[in-house]
Order: C-alpha cells, then structure tokens, then sequence
C-alpha cells in the first residue's frame, strides 16, 4: 500500500495508518492476513511499502466519529503569495483548533492566463479561518467557496477526468516559508514555457506535515516511512502536469524534470530538503525507498526476501517503485524472523 494523505491527516495520520488488516496473496499463492497482531512484519512493511509483497485482495480500515465537516476554498492573486506561504507555515507548526487538513496550491489558471494560489482546508463547521501572519489579514480574495466534504470529494473525483497524459512528482521541505516560496517562483519561471501546450493543467500542492499527523503514524507499530515526531513540521510538496497532446510529451518531460531538480536544488540551498518522497506522487524515476532511511530501507529489503525469495514481484511485475532483489543487511529485524517462521508453516498446509 501507498501512504495516503486525507482529510483527517492531522489526527489519524496518512491512510495506511488506519489499516486494521490486509490480506494479501503472496508469490508461493500462500494467503496470508496481515495485522498488528498476527505477520506483523509484513503488515508493517505494507504500511507504505508499495507492491512488493504480493497482491493485496482485501483491506480492513478503521472507522472513528467525526462530526459533520466542511471544505474552505479561497483564491488569491499570485503576488500574495508570500503572505500565504507565511500563513501556511504557521499552520503546520500549529494547525487552528478543529482544522484537519490544510493544503496551498500554486497553479496555472487558464480561463484567466495567469498563475494563483490557493488554499483550500478541511474543519469542523463553524470554523472559517486559518491563521495569517501577526495582526494583518490575509489579502483580499480573488475566488472562494464553502462546501461540505462529501460534495468537496465529489467535485475533486470529476476534476480528474480519463483522457490525459500525467507526470507525477513530489520532495519534502522543512517548514520553511521562504522555502516555499523559492519552490513557487522556480515553478512560474520553468512552467510558463509549458503553457502553450494543448489543454495544459499545472498544479503544486504543499501539504503540512505536522507533529501531531507524524504522531499519530505511530500507532499499532508505526509505518515504514522512517519519520519520528521530532523530525516535524515538515511540508510535502506533489507536483503534476496534465495535457492532451502526446506531441507534447517530450518537451513537457524535460521541463517536469528541471522543475524538481531546480525545486531540490533551491530547497538544499536552504537546508530545508528533506530526503522523504511521498509515494503516491513521486517522480517514476526516483528511489523513493532510499528516502525512508537506511535502516527503513534494509528492514524493508528483509521483509521482501521473507515472503518473496525469490522475487517475483521485483522481476515479473513491471512498473512502479521497486525495493530490488538485494537482501538487507543492517537495521531492526523485528518481526522478520517470526514472518518467515509463519510463511513457512503456512506453505506446508
């Protein structure tokens, strides 16, 4: 499974945070249900590791209550952009009280031909503010509404319609909102030159990562992401371009590609790169695995050789990310040991 960020990342953590179970059928066609309590091992390697374990078939998330919520969205021209950043920065080091979820997006408008920001945010209902920057409010308002969440959800699911090219990528910063506003300039001044191509779309989103989110990834073992709260805030920067045209595709590739390379660059220069990558969005070339860590990454590498020696999802299974065939070699082993014991004797029935 992938990481997941929702609408209620600031309580329950990332989406594979709330997985009870999986059940997952493994390369010897072993079934196996996976949890905290029983491979757990595996389950924890499941927990943002990606499809290197097998084919997973079923998954048992975790309910909880939340009253009724509503989604904020507002618009500003792009020379507020700094005024936002600052604001979003004192968010995700102290996310307002009965905020879930907040996200600034820097994009291409092209009705209007201009580049804006936004910032869109998930709350219980009363609340209609997020912070701004000292006692000055925020700048007036190009655009704005105010939705529930399901039909939030709803409007998100058809902005994403069938029939395009995409390119995905994503780096993490440090809560920095000069940072933030490096990355948006590098965006303006790279993606100008794309939008001439046919029905072009261009999106940055910075999602907080903050302490109580990485906090609440802790729970029933922790995932395999290598973060501790202390490692927090932290900002996760996805980027996508979108377009019709496959005669596009090569010149829009190589700028994709020099936007996060400019975008890495900027945010190194800072001391604010930091080495996750979120996996649901990251560039097809990168190693995201390497992010997690060394010792994430070799107890990752054990898990995979328990339950698939001999690698048929890493040479039989083509596309995204892979852990490789090499056997890790350091880091903690727990629950490795008992996960080959369990897979053994279920072979045997």
């Amino acid at each position: 499974m992938d990481s997941g960020i929702s609408f209620f990342s600031e309580y329950r953590g990332w989406s594979c945070d709330d997985v009870i179970s999986f059940k997952i059928v493994l390369a010897n066609s072993t079934i196996v249900e996976a949890s905290y309590e029983s491979h757990a091992g595996l389950y924890r390697a499941l927990r943002g590791g990606g499809g290197n374990f097998g084919i997973v078939t079923e998954i048992t998330m975790a309910t909880f209550n939340k009253a009724p919520s509503h989604y904020t969205f507002k618009q500003w021209e792009w020379s507020a952009r700094g005024f936002v950043f600052a604001a979003l920065a004192l968010d995700a080091a102290a996310m307002p009280e009965g905020v879930t979820m907040i996200a600034t997006t820097i994009a291409w408008h092209p009705s209007s031909a201009r580049f804006v920001i936004s910032e869109r945010y998930v709350a219980d209902a009363g609340v209609r503010e997020t912070s701004s920057t000292g006692s000055t409010p925020k700048p007036e308002q190009r655009f704005g509404y105010y939705k529930s969440t399901l039909d939030m959800a709803e409007k998100m699911d058809r902005m994403n319609p069938i029939g395009f090219y995409n390119l995905f990528g994503s780096i993490t910063v440090r809560n920095d909102a000069a940072a933030f506003v490096d990355v948006a300039d590098i965006f303006q001044e790279i993606m100008y030159s794309a939008t001439a191509a046919e029905d072009i779309q261009m999106y940055t989103v910075f999602n907080p990562l903050t302490v109580p989110a990485i906090k609440a990834m802790q729970k029933r073992g922790g995932n395999v992401l290598g973060l501790k709260p202390q490692d927090g805030p932290l900002m996760v920067v996805n980027l996508n371009m979108r377009w019709s045209n496959p005669a596009d595709t090569s010149f829009l590739r190589l700028l994709f590609k020099d936007l996060l390379a400019r975008a890495k660059q900027a945010s190194a220069t800072r001391n604010a790169l930091h080495p996750l990558l979120f996996l649901n969005h990251a560039y097809e070339e990168e190693d995201v695995f390497a992010g997690y860590g060394e010792q994430s990454l070799q107890w990752l590498r054990q898990v995979r050789h328990a339950v698939d020696p001999d690698g048929i999802f890493q040479r039989l299974v083509p596309g995204y990310f892979k852990l490789g065939m090499e056997l890790g070699s350091a880091g903690d082993t727990t629950g490795v040991t008992r996960q080959k014991d369990e897979v053994a004797r279920r072979s045997e029935l």
